[in-house]
């Protein structure tokens, strides 16, 4: 306890009653501080310091800290680039490490020459597809007249199946290059060839070969209407081109296809 210098106590009690009370934040209703007694010496200056202010707990505000130290990096050493290489020149090598000379090579043969394919076959003399196509429809039409129709044409059976096959080749080779010019001549020829002979083919036969191919009974109608069975392509062919073309045709055999569908 401090004295002044006649040896008397200066200590001054302060009643923090005696001071209007603040009401706390973190009290509910506000209520004020509880009573504290604090001790104070009235003249602490300048034989005291002024952090000697002590709470009759007894404890002591704590220090702050003393600053962390920082910590100067040490600079990292300079590189020295490394002295220019002089350019050496190569060491000869030893004879014994010299390549070998090249080994003679054998002059290659001469290939030999390649035939030249054979020349496209092409119809006899005289025989258009166009011909084929009439000649093999006249045959369809009534086998038994085989003869008869190749003496008129003057050719034989093995020239005839020949003719044909070129003229099938010629076909497929033009639809090939997205052409069907050769087969629409070829369907041409057959109808008319077929028309020469039985008559003009009329739209509600054409309805009635179309309906009985939807029913299975396609056999039965091309013999019922005097065609071979060979007609049946060419035929349905040659009435779409026709039906492409002329719109009255097409309405009679739109016309034809629903009465032939009625019928039993």
């Amino acid at each position: 306890m401090p004295f002044d210098s006649e040896g008397e106590d200066r200590t001054v009690d302060i009643d923090p009653g005696a001071s209007p009370r603040m009401p706390l934040p973190f009290v509910p209703g506000g209520s004020a501080a509880p009573s504290v007694f604090i001790r104070a010496t009235e003249a602490w200056a300048p034989r005291r310091r002024a952090d000697t202010l002590t709470m009759e707990h007894g404890v002591r505000p704590a220090a702050s800290p003393a600053p962390f130290p920082f910590a100067v990096p040490e600079p990292l050493p300079l590189a020295v680039p490394a002295p220019p290489v002089e350019p050496r020149e190569p060491e000869a090598a030893p004879y014994h490490a010299l390549p070998a000379p090249p080994a003679a090579v054998a002059a290659s043969p001469e290939p030999e020459p390649v035939a030249p394919p054979p020349p496209a076959k092409r119809l006899p003399d005289g025989v258009s597809l166009e011909e084929v196509a009439a000649i093999a429809a006249a045959i369809d039409q009534d086998p038994q007249a085989r003869d008869a129709v190749l003496d008129a044409a003057r050719l034989d059976a093995a020239t005839l199946a020949e003719a044909q096959g070129l003229a099938d080749r010629q076909i497929r080779a033009d639809a090939s290059r997205g052409s069907t010019a050769a087969l629409a001549r070829w369907d041409a020829a057959w109808v008319g060839a077929v028309e020469r002979l039985r008559g003009p083919i009329l739209p509600a036969e054409y309805a009635a070969i179309s309906v009985a191919g939807e029913r299975g009974t396609v056999g039965s109608s091309l013999a019922d209407l005097g065609l071979g069975r060979g007609s049946l392509l060419p035929v349905e062919r040659t009435f779409l081109r026709r039906m492409a073309v002329d719109l009255a045709l097409y309405e009679q055999v739109v016309r034809a296809v629903a009465a032939a569908r009625r019928a039993p």
